[in-house]
Order: structure tokens, then sequence, then C-alpha cells
């Protein structure tokens, strides 16, 4: 399955993702999260103190919106990249509850990351790294 778009590549959960390609994607996204993590709980604040100098409480209350934020947004771009993954190892993608649950998430993520994908046609697609896919 060719992925050409950004939607397709990280919010399709249609087809197989490989470890590479998984690995890489969840890091990008990792990256990502931390550069606005960073900016919104350190720059905004800070821009927000030189206007408002009086409002010190600003810091504490911006941080508490992005780590509440974070945990409903941060799962939406993971999730189908867990499902394609997932996919590529034949599992269903109700294997993917796991991910929200403490400790079992980690055997996922584990799992997803060093488990080889099945070398064959699934009930999914074709394997991702086949160089022949009849």
């Amino acid at each position: 399955m060719q992925n050409n778009t950004f939607f397709e590549k990280y919010f399709s959960v249609k087809g197989r993702l490989p470890r590479f390609v998984f690995f890489k994607r969840i890091n990008i996204l990792g990256l990502i999260v931390v550069f606005l993590w960073l900016t919104f709980t350190l720059v905004a604040p800070s821009i927000f103190l030189l206007f408002y100098p009086q409002n010190d409480d600003s810091f504490f209350l911006n941080w508490i919106l992005v780590f509440i934020g974070s945990i409903f947004i941060l799962p939406i771009p993971v999730l189908p990249l867990i499902i394609r993954r997932l996919h590529d190892l034949g599992k269903p993608w109700h294997s993917s509850l796991l991910a929200f649950i403490p400790f079992l998430n980690a055997w996922l993520y584990f799992k997803l990351h060093f488990s080889v994908g099945q070398k064959f046609t699934n009930e999914y697609g074709p394997d991702p790294l086949a160089t022949d896919n009849k």
C-alpha cells in the first residue's frame, strides 16, 4: 500500500505498517509533541508574563491545560499507527486498547517495536516489505 499524503501516513487505519516505518513515525510525532509541550509550557507563559506581569499563576495554569489537553489529543495520531502496526502482526484493531492500560501498554509498545510482521498477505493486506506482492 503506497502512502503518499500526510493523512494516509498518520490517520489511516487501512493496511499494514512495517516496524521501521512505525518507529520513524512514532518518533516524529514524539518530537512534535515535545516541541509543542515546551512551547506552550515554557515560552507562552513567559510571553504572557511580559504583557501581564501581575499574573503569576499563568505558568501553572498553562501547564495544567497543556498536560490535560495532551492526554486527549496525543492518541489521535498515535492510535492509527498502532492499529496499522498491529495489522502487520496479524492482530485486530481492538488489541490497540492495551495502549490505555498501564503496564500492558509498555508490553504492547515493546511488541510493536521489535516483533517482525507477517511475511505473507494477511487479511489486512500484502506484506509492505515484500518485493513481489501477488
